[in-house]
Parts: structure tokens; sequence; C-alpha cells
């Protein structure tokens, strides 16, 4: 395995013999990626960028929308409101039922708000911070 070096970097990853290799310059490379870098020596992984705090509140702000979109969050808000002001001695069953739902489905959001200010806070913020599930509820 050979390594096509252009720049600096591994622009390639090839099987060839050694004097073709020779002859078109190319580095034997046992474990090296594309993209890697070669400073005439040595391979290197290039350090990857640190993951930002808007990152991560990005991430939360899809996940919060994929479990209740905006317009189920503008119903809810608008039902609170109109429940708040009946108060909660006059509700009806089934304004009782209605409100107990949006509670679940706020604490969720808060929930994923809560995960999502303990991954900003950590130093660094792990690469993984959006696939590793274990980090968000």
């Amino acid at each position: 395995m050979y390594a096509i070096i252009q720049n600096g970097k591994v622009a390639n990853i090839v099987m060839a013999d050694a004097d073709t290799a020779a002859a078109n310059g190319w580095i034997a490379s046992t474990g090296a990626s594309i993209g890697d870098t070669w400073d005439g020596t040595a391979f290197a992984r290039p350090a990857l960028p640190a993951i930002t705090a808007a990152q991560v509140k990005a991430e939360a702000g899809r996940r919060i929308t994929a479990s209740a979109p905006e317009w189920m969050q503008r119903n809810l808000t608008a039902q609170a409101a109109v429940l708040a002001k009946i108060g909660v001695d006059n509700w009806t069953t089934e304004q009782t039922a209605e409100w107990d739902a949006g509670e679940v489905i706020w604490a969720r959001i808060q929930a994923i708000r809560t995960a999502s200010n303990v991954i900003e806070r950590l130093d660094p913020i792990p690469q993984d911070y959006a696939t590793n599930e274990s980090r968000w509820p």
C-alpha cells in the first residue's frame, strides 16, 4: 500500500509494486488514510475542528423539533394560555387530560435542553456529541 501525497496530504491510497511506487514518488504507508498529513517523515491524522456550543444547541433544536414540531409547540402554548385563563379548578376531565399530555411533551423538551446544557459545558465537547445517544434522553 502506498500513499499518493499532494500538498502535504494523502490524496489517495493505492496498491502497487515497489518499482511503480518509487517511479511515481509514492510513499509506503501502513495505516495512513486519505486526508492524513505527511511531513516528509511520518503520517498524522489532522486535528478535528473543535465542536462549539452553537452546534450542540442546533442538535438539541433538531431533536426537539423531531419530537415536537413547531406547530405542536405553538398549539401547546396556546392551549396552556386558554387553560390558565379557565383555571385548573374549572377544567373538564378532557382538559385535564390535554394538560397532562402537554406536560409529557414539555418534560421531553426540557430533558433535551438539560442534556444540551450538560454537553455544552464539556471541555472539549466530544466529537460524537450528536451521535452518542447515551448523551441524550
